[in-house]
């Protein structure tokens, strides 16, 4: 039978006073219940991509999915390298591992290639002065 308005908000209200209680018997139901636990958070994360990316923004990176957002539109919605446009996957956060701050949004080759140059322009110098050297 479903719940009258009343009873949503009388049950939201207990939930919100309760929360100590609610995560013990879901962490106990996760831990009872694991395959069926995991299946949920499958299909959970695929019928919710963006709210799954916008987690791992906000935890690896500490922006918004608006951040990226805005961040790709002012890129015209390619990498910050090539200028090409990203293909399967979404274009990867590049950010300094020293201080945390996001550079611009790189394709996947692109984003390999600056780690494989551990980040140091002194390298990437050497590289592009190979480049030219054995035109």
């Amino acid at each position: 039978m479903p719940q009258t308005p009343a009873q949503k908000a009388a049950q939201k209200n207990w939930v919100a006073k309760n929360k100590d209680k609610v995560a013990a018997y879901a962490k106990a139901w996760r831990a009872k219940n694991p395959a069926r636990s995991a299946a949920y958070m499958k299909r959970w994360a695929q019928d919710n991509p963006r709210t799954v990316r916008s987690a791992l923004y906000r935890h690896k990176y500490r922006i918004t999915i608006e951040q990226y957002d805005t961040l790709l539109a002012a890129q015209n919605g390619v990498c910050a390298i090539c200028s090409r446009p990203p293909g399967k996957r979404h274009l990867a956060v590049d950010h300094c591992h020293t201080t945390k701050a996001v550079r611009g949004l790189l394709c996947v080759n692109c984003n390999t290639a600056v780690g494989k140059l551990n980040d140091d322009p002194v390298l990437l110098q050497r590289a592009i002065d190979y480049l030219f050297f054995y035109q």
